[in-house]
């Protein structure tokens, strides 16, 4: 991943192409500190620099600038610079699954959503995570709908990955974000 994305960044003095990452001082930045402890950015051919950056429109003014290359950002900060026309490429995706899970809303095969639109009405279960409560309401925005026109039901775990897919099956709910 970091290969591909440094490809366009150039070292001024021969050495490693350097990449600017914002980091907050939170647990989701802590594959940073293992990543450059470790060496492994390196051997992808970078070399990574912490600069401290805090707040949504902070950091979204660094990237804007150019004093930072890379930030973990999170949903609703995606959706506020996507409708601004902030130029931003997610390179991946730090859901919370595990193998043989999927991230994102889900529905059962035999499921009649087709389509955003289709989830008026529906029970849909989510965590207490504000990450997945601003999923499901943009996905109702896109659709059309508001929150009024769906039935949220709060209360999965999220380091349950296994109970997403369950409460699908039961038939309970209609759609899972996970």
């Amino acid at each position: 991943m970091l290969s591909a994305f440094a490809a366009g960044l150039q070292a001024a003095d021969g050495n490693l192409p350097v990449i600017r990452l914002a980091y907050s001082r939170v647990i989701d930045d802590l594959p940073f500190y293992v990543g450059i402890e470790e060496k492994f950015f390196e051997e992808e051919g970078v070399r990574v620099e912490l600069s401290r950056v805090t707040g949504d429109t902070n950091i979204l003014a660094a990237v804007m600038k150019d004093d930072i290359q890379a930030a973990v950002i999170y949903v609703t900060q995606l959706y506020a610079a996507s409708e601004q026309g902030i130029p931003i490429k997610v390179v991946s995706w730090l859901g919370r699954t595990h193998k043989g899970t999927r991230c994102g809303l889900q529905v059962r095969k035999d499921s009649d959503i087709y389509s955003l639109k289709d989830l008026k009405g529906k029970r849909i279960a989510l965590s207490m995570d504000i990450s997945d409560r601003a999923l499901v309401l943009e996905a109702l925005t896109r659709g059309g709908l508001t929150e009024r026109d769906a039935q949220l039901i709060l209360g999965i775990e999220l380091n349950q990955p296994m109970q997403h897919e369950a409460v699908l099956k039961t038939g309970r709910v209609d759609a899972d974000i996970a």
